[in-house]
């Protein structure tokens, strides 16, 4: 009898064991897991962020086959699975400028507790494009008071920058004005130099561009002359009644011309003498011609008054009544 009962007792310990070995073996909570993510803490605009992390237990094993979102500044960008060691991988574009929070959640299961993790994101804005603009002069020597056009090109990296402002400035101080690149890159403005006296024989016009978010700015510069302006020259003025003046006096009337000029003057001196020196001639010959013929004449006179006294006709010797 007391062997039955020490029986029963025994085996209801070992039930009562076993059901309490059994109830502990099953937790009451999801186990913990751990999330860690990581991101290029600088980036530049525009380019392709990559954020990588990992999902782990508490006891540092790798828990794959989760599916973690992934947001920024807590905007969802996509979902990434966790792989069979727990890391997984996300892209995308840099949003803009500035300063942003990147997090990798886990939303939990019925198996582990919910987590999350997060870095900061730096983005900047991208290096500006070089860029380059050119002045021309024309024309590069100009008097006092000439009107001087300047042209020129604005390019970045090999392309036109189109509709950019150019200011253009003078060493002299009177330039002052902006103008627009057109669809080639290229600009035009005239600008006047100073005719009053005492400014240097030389001055530079500069081209500058300020830059934008896209290029960096720039300037040019080109020098140009002031010379003197040229004499004017004086047309010499023949008369049709008197002969050129040649000398001194007319040099003085009429002042300094050209070689072309005192060669058109003596080649016109020299045609009227010569048509003073034809005529002259003329006259001369016409003389000569009349003095000849008077002189048939006379002598024909001499010839008839002495055969008339040689008796020729029939009242030779008698005296006419």
């Amino acid at each position: 009898m007391r062997h039955a009962l020490r029986t029963v007792l025994l085996f209801t310990a070992v039930l009562v064991l076993c059901s309490s070995t059994s109830i502990w073996a099953t937790p009451a909570y999801a186990a913990p897991v751990e999330t860690r993510i990581g991101v290029d803490h600088v980036v530049v605009d525009g380019e392709t962020v990559t954020a990588s992390g990992s999902v782990r237990a508490v006891d540092g094993q790798g828990v794959s086959g989760l599916l973690v979102a992934i947001l920024l500044d807590g905007q969802t960008q996509g979902t990434a699975i966790s792989g069979d060691d727990g890391f997984f991988t996300f892209s995308f574009v840099a949003p803009g400028v500035g300063e942003h929070i990147v997090e990798a959640s886990w939303v939990g299961d019925s198996r582990y507790l919910p987590v999350a993790g997060a870095q900061t994101l730096v983005i900047e804005a991208p290096a500006p494009h070089v860029s380059e603009v050119t002045v021309v002069l024309n024309p590069v020597e100009a008097p006092a008071g000439a009107v001087v056009t300047v042209t020129g090109t604005l390019i970045g990296d090999g392309v036109a920058i189109t509709d950019a402002a150019v200011k253009l400035s003078s060493t002299y101080g009177t330039v002052d004005a902006l103008v627009a690149t057109d669809a080639a890159g290229a600009y035009s403005a005239s600008v006047s130099l100073p005719d009053a006296e005492g400014f240097p024989s030389t001055y530079t016009i500069t081209a500058e561009y300020a830059g934008d978010e896209v290029y960096a700015s720039a300037s040019g510069q080109a020098v140009g002359s002031i010379v003197a302006a040229p004499s004017p020259s004086v047309e010499p003025v023949v008369s049709d009644t008197a002969s050129p003046s040649v000398g001194p006096e007319a040099t003085a009337d009429t002042g300094s011309t050209g070689t072309n000029d005192n060669s058109r003057a003596a080649a016109v001196a020299d045609s009227r003498l010569s048509i003073v020196a034809i005529s002259f001639a003329a006259v001369a010959l016409i003389a000569l011609g009349v003095l000849i013929i008077l002189g048939l004449v006379s002598h024909r006179n001499k010839r008839l008054s002495l055969d008339e006294r040689r008796g020729f006709g029939t009242d030779f010797g008698q005296r006419s009544s």
